[in-house]
């Protein structure tokens, strides 16, 4: 049984606001590049085993922030980002286990 935990972050920051702004996008390569090697090295030594992806973007502290007068604004909608990634994740992991 193998697991990861999706969360797209940066040098800076265990979370980046938003992985579908292209601000992000050589964040979200690095990590899907990782998770890809994962799936396929799982796929190879358990081809029957199972295994789960959760999208794991979580609200502020995790979640960059700003503050202005007596408001603290989010820059993305966590909910938004976690189904979207899911979405990604379960097409990325589809493409490698069609080619096995």
């Amino acid at each position: 049984f193998g697991h990861i935990h999706g969360r797209v972050g940066s040098s800076q920051s265990p979370q980046v606001p938003d992985p579908r702004s292209n601000r992000w996008k050589n964040e979200l390569d690095t990590f899907e590049h990782w998770w890809k090697m994962i799936w396929k090295r799982r796929l190879q030594k358990f081809p029957e085993g199972q295994f789960t992806f959760t999208t794991e973007h979580g609200p502020p502290p995790y979640q960059p922030y700003f503050f202005k007068e007596d408001d603290v604004g989010i820059l993305s909608h966590v909910e938004e980002v976690n189904a979207w990634l899911g979405k990604r994740a379960q097409a990325k992991f589809r493409e490698i286990y069609t080619q096995s």
